[in-house]
């Protein structure tokens, strides 16, 4: 695999994880915007520290236009999965109960 496409698996495998993250770290009562702000800001970092950890690997300079897309990307399809996959499933409404409760 080269390393545009380790990233853009990665930016899909996070996608689809970062929804089950954010019902565990949020609360039911919170209004959707945060938790859309917390879904982001987890996909920003997860793909800054993967897009970071390539550059080190290939001895490159960081790529932000990269790492600025490849966070987009994790964004969107973290959106699209949690209301396509997970919204209403017992692993979502597990994960809504398990850390942080009202």
């Amino acid at each position: 695999m080269t390393t545009a496409h380790t990233i853009q698996f990665w930016s899909i495998i996070t996608g689809l994880v970062i929804p089950i993250l954010v019902d565990l770290f949020s609360r039911r009562s919170w209004p959707s915007g945060v938790k859309k702000v917390m879904n982001l800001a987890f996909s920003a970092v997860s793909l800054f520290i993967g897009n970071y950890v390539v550059a080190l690997q290939e001895n490159a300079s960081f790529d932000w236009v990269m790492a600025l897309l490849t966070s987009l990307e994790s964004f969107l399809i973290g959106v699209c999965a949690y209301l396509g996959i997970w919204k209403g499933t017992k692993a979502s409404e597990a994960a809504k109960d398990t850390l942080i409760r009202d």
